[in-house]
This record gives C-alpha cells, structure tokens and sequence, in this order.
C-alpha cells in the first residue's frame, strides 16, 4: 500500500513539472504570423432566493463563465484580432473579431462578430464587470454579439463609433436587405476637476417576421459617467419603439438605471444601484424595479476578486400597502481572469 501510495506522489509530481513545462512554452507559442496571446475568464458562485414559492429553489450553487481567449497582432500597429470561447456547456464560439488600426487618422475597424459599442457595458470584457449582473435594461435592449463592422474614433473632445450589422436575427446571418445601423458619441469635456464623459448611441434596425412583415426597431439612449478618485458615478437613459405587426400600434418603452462605487481601500469597494424598466408604456403594473447594493472585494485586481450583491426586486404591482417583496437575490461570485 505504501508502494502504491509513494509511486503516486512521484507520477503526481512529474504531471506537475511536466505541466509547468508545457504552460512555460505555451507563452511562447509560435505563430506562422504575427503573436499570439492566451487567456481566461472564470466565474462561479452562489445564488439565494428567497422565495416563498415551495417549487422554486432557495439556493444554489452556479458556473457562470468559463471562457478562454486568444488575441494578438499579425501587423504591428496595423492589425489585430481577438478570439473568445465559452465552454461552461458546449464548447461555443462568441467572438472572433479583427481590427485594422489607423486606416485613417485615429481611426481604427472591427469586422467579425462582436459586441457593439452599445451601452457602457457591452464593449467590456465580463471580467471588469463592477457587478454580477449587467443592469436589468440590458435584458430587454442589448444587441449583444453581432456580424458586422464597426468604426471607432478617438478625437481629444469625442470618441464616435458607427456600425452596420446583421441584425438580432441570430447574431450571424440575415433575413432581409436591410441591415442595423448603430451610432455612439461620447464627449470628454476638457475638467481638472474629474474625468467626465457624456453622450448618446442609438440602433435602428429592422426584422422579417414570419408573415412577411418587415417590423422595425429603434433604441435612443443619453449616458454620463464621473470618475473622481475613489468615487464612481454613472448612469443610462434608454427609450424604444418596436413595430409588433399589421393594425396593431408601436410599443413604445424605456428604462434607466444610476450607479454610485466608492472605494474605501484598494482591496475593497461598495455599490449600489437603482434601475428600472417599463417594458410598454402604455400598461400599466407591468414595471420592475431593482436595488442592488454590491460589495466587490479586489484580492488581486479584477484578475482574483470576489462579489458580493443583494437584488431587492420591485415589481409595480407589489408597491401596495399590503404588498411583500418574496423574490429578493442574494449573490456571491468568484472571479479568476488570466
């Protein structure tokens, strides 16, 4: 038995020189062209909730992203690209994107599919996520990943982005002529004071549905954020207009959220946040609400953290008198980005 246990140890220990070796000159990987670079993102957690409905379950534990990334540059200063997998079930492909940098004056564009510069959330990476959740407007709004491409230019006042896309008919391919057009700009007002940044984008689109009817779709929305040394601040208001068919009116809806972070030292910040979504204007009691008060504890940066948030939800129809809130979330989440 001793034998057996000794000749583990020893196979144990050549695995793991063996790997060490490998990942040694996995970062220095030869490429036929240009460099290559690896990494990850890795989340998983906790959720409870109270609920007092006996066929829901209070608590469970949750994979929420394990995703690895390839990225690199083929022409130095000229062309780069990005790859990002997610393997929690299947092994599927998100992103695959290439940039051409400074096809003219501070400009660069993105062709693939990736995520639009839509909102002030979909243009970063799930790892630099100040909470658990992107806010509840998103759910409804966002255009996620998308086939397409898309401008960017950063001038000393403004940053503008352009796109045209597909569409959200399933990301990759279309079902009509008509493509997605999106827009972004965002000022940066010349302040000592903070770093402030203020702007619109928007998304005008169009869908074949089934009966042949070309419906259209249409996203406007204002932003701002501050940034002051420990303080964040920032915020989105978003309004929309979707055709729903022959004879039948638009349906017009909107949502916002505002979210304020201080961090007390550089391991530990709280937040909170107060968002809200009207899904169609013209009903009434169809409203949610949420309050999120997050605490994020920075172990080594965003590359090892831990979240912590607390999800009071609101729905309009529960603000009576009598009424008791039974759906509120408590999160914890573990995050490793490599």
């Amino acid at each position: 038995m001793r034998k057996t246990q000794l000749l583990f140890v020893i196979v144990a220990v050549f695995a793991l020189v063996f790997a060490n070796y490998l990942f040694a000159q996995m970062a220095e990987i030869k490429v036929g062209k240009g460099d290559l670079k690896i990494g990850g993102i890795l989340q998983a957690g906790y959720d409870y909730t109270m609920s007092d409905d006996e066929n829901n379950v209070n608590g469970q534990f949750t994979l929420n992203r394990a995703r690895f990334l390839f990225w690199g540059t083929i022409v130095p200063d000229k062309v780069k690209y990005f790859v990002q997998t997610e393997t929690k079930s299947a092994p599927e492909l998100l992103d695959f994107k290439m940039i051409f940098v400074n096809v003219l004056p501070k400009t660069s564009i993105t062709v693939g599919r990736f995520l639009p510069n839509f909102s002030l959330y979909m243009p970063a990476p799930t790892s630099m996520l100040d909470m658990i959740n992107y806010p509840l407007f998103l759910s409804k709004y966002a255009m996620w990943r998308q086939t397409g491409f898309q401008t960017e230019t950063a001038l000393k006042l403004v940053d503008i982005n352009l796109g045209l896309f597909n569409g959200p008919t399933n990301n990759v391919s279309d079902n009509n002529d008509g493509k997605d057009f999106m827009f972004k700009l965002a000022f940066k007002p010349p302040t000592d004071f903070a770093k402030i940044s203020l702007g619109a984008y928007g998304w005008m689109g169009n869908m074949l549905m089934a009966d042949k009817a070309d419906l259209a779709y249409n996203r406007y929305a204002f932003f701002g954020t501050l940034n002051k040394d420990k303080l964040s601040l920032k915020g989105e208001y978003i309004m929309a207009t979707d055709e729903v068919g022959e004879n039948i009116d638009n349906v017009s809806s909107s949502g916002f959220y505002g979210q304020l972070g201080y961090k007390v030292t550089d391991k530990i910040e709280l937040l909170g946040r107060y968002e809200s979504l009207d899904p169609n204007s013209d009903v009434k009691d169809d409203a949610s609400s949420w309050v999120t008060i997050g605490a994020n504890h920075y172990i080594d940066g965003i590359n090892a953290m831990i979240y912590l948030n607390y999800i009071m939800k609101l729905e309009e129809n529960d603000w009576g008198a009598d009424s008791k809130l039974k759906n509120d979330v408590l999160q914890l989440q573990f995050q490793i980005a490599f």
